[in-house]
């Protein structure tokens, strides 16, 4: 994986507890810090402008990523940019999305994925910082009835 594990990409540990939670639906609170200008690894020679923003940038491993969740039987729930706080610490993220996965084994088994993998670089060119939070989801307020 590109840029590693840690910072914004997972450590072993982090995904041993993913694997540890659960079993059913898993659903990933993705809370989004983009940096102003995108930085790719010394080296890197895709065809991409790497002169961008970082939420360009990000934007890049969203397209790569979500075949990837869908063949998985994956979907995403939300993808929204927090504006004012009602109540409590907002922090300062520019986006926030929340992507489901038929089960954690089906999120897990991307990291095995070369093509998911490749599509990384773009995640940490353009992330400044991320929280993950999986979630087992109580009620599906996508599916009334």
């Amino acid at each position: 994986m590109y840029g590693g594990s840690g910072g914004v990409n997972p450590t072993e540990a982090q995904i041993t507890a993913v694997l540890s939670g659960p079993d059913g639906p898993v659903q990933m609170i993705n809370l989004l810090k983009f940096k102003d200008r995108a930085q790719y690894p010394a080296g890197y020679d895709g065809p991409e402008d790497t002169d961008v923003s970082g939420e360009e940038a990000y934007g890049r491993y969203g397209a790569n990523t979500m075949p990837h969740v869908a063949k998985r039987g994956g979907r995403l729930v939300l993808l929204s940019s927090p504006n004012e706080s009602v109540i409590g610490d907002p922090g300062d993220w520019d986006q926030m999305a929340i992507v489901e996965y038929p089960s954690r084994a089906a999120f897990l088994d991307m990291g095995t994925d070369p093509d998911y993998l490749a599509g990384t670089v773009h995640r940490t060119a353009g992330l400044e910082r991320t929280t993950i939070l999986a979630t087992t989801p109580v009620i599906d307020a996508s599916n009334p009835g």
